[in-house]
């Protein structure tokens, strides 16, 4: 997510701030999909940069007045992820710093990894239920759960429950090697980026 963040932050220092007008539709991409407002049918560079400026004024006004709502920000930063990998790529940004919300730091997320080594798979799920739905993560860190559970039923369910708290999911990729198969590397990162219980 830092490095979403990074390039949006870059994208508005260069552009006037103008507010999307026009057709709704719904544009595709390997990170995810996204609605998109256009002037006309051709997504051209301004439109995207309309778009994204006016989901990071939403996601920015959410964060300062109330930093826990997760589960609405998240949504929005698989948006942003999936609006920057339709940019061509002749567009080259210089990114700027700007972070909204951060992984847990390593001495936590160590702690974390300890007390569920010890835990068998429905342990380890109860335990994200609570304590992991309070902490964000970043992709390497999921990666490093996932790999603690013996099932790949449990994995999965694993990064459905925790998949709101991931703060780069444009990174979802690295999860393929976690599991034996392509298949269900691919079924997980289609979890990461499903919003459906």
């Amino acid at each position: 997510m830092r490095q979403t963040f990074l390039l949006i932050a870059m994208i508005i220092c260069f552009t006037a701030i103008a507010q999307p007008s026009g057709e709704r539709v719904i544009v595709q991409s390997e990170r995810g999909s996204c609605p998109l407002i256009l002037d006309s049918k051709a997504v051209n560079v301004r439109d995207l940069l309309n778009n994204i400026e006016s989901r990071l004024k939403v996601l920015q006004l959410k964060a300062a007045q109330n930093p826990e709502l997760r589960k609405e920000l998240q949504p929005m930063i698989s948006e942003l992820a999936a609006l920057i990998a339709l940019f061509p790529p002749e567009i080259h940004l210089v990114p700027v710093d700007i972070q909204i919300v951060k992984a847990i730091d390593e001495y936590s997320f160590d702690f974390i990894i300890v007390k569920m080594a010890e835990m068998d798979d429905k342990s380890r799920l109860e335990y994200l239920q609570t304590a992991g739905t309070k902490e964000f993560f970043d992709m390497n860190q999921i990666g490093q759960l996932v790999q603690l559970f013996d099932s790949t039923q449990s994995k999965f369910e694993a990064v459905r429950i925790l998949r709101a708290n991931i703060v780069d999911p444009e990174n979802a990729w690295t999860i393929r090697d976690k599991f034996t198969s392509d298949s269900d590397g691919e079924k997980c990162i289609e979890i990461i980026f499903s919003w459906e219980e």
